[in-house]
């Protein structure tokens, strides 16, 4: 019988560097398939992707995640917490290096 596998333990397996990178893009994309306008996750994928030699995935990724990312409301953070509304410049870094590898 197959094991039942939460949506939490998915986000757990997502580019984590003691799972197997191909099973880890595997939990990566049900994670995308679940929620496919949660930006996080595309970076994640992104991420494996890269770490696989995948460029042109990775990027596509790192795109989707920079076009997708939406800042949570300043009520939550309230006015000093600027840096967690902000995306995180990684993002860009990753996608950057990326589109120089795939020229």
């Amino acid at each position: 019988m197959a094991e039942t596998i939460s949506l939490r333990d998915h986000y757990r397996r997502c580019n984590r560097d003691d799972v197997p990178l191909k099973t880890s893009l595997m939990h990566c994309n049900v994670i995308i398939k679940d929620d496919p306008k949660e930006s996080t996750s595309y970076y994640e994928r992104g991420q494996v992707y890269e770490k696989l030699g995948k460029f042109k995935e990775a990027l596509r990724d790192y795109e989707t995640a920079i076009r997708l990312y939406k800042p949570p409301p300043s009520r939550f953070y309230g006015p000093m917490s600027q840096r967690i509304r902000d995306i995180d410049p990684e993002w860009v870094v990753s996608r950057d290096r990326m589109k120089e590898k795939v020229k």
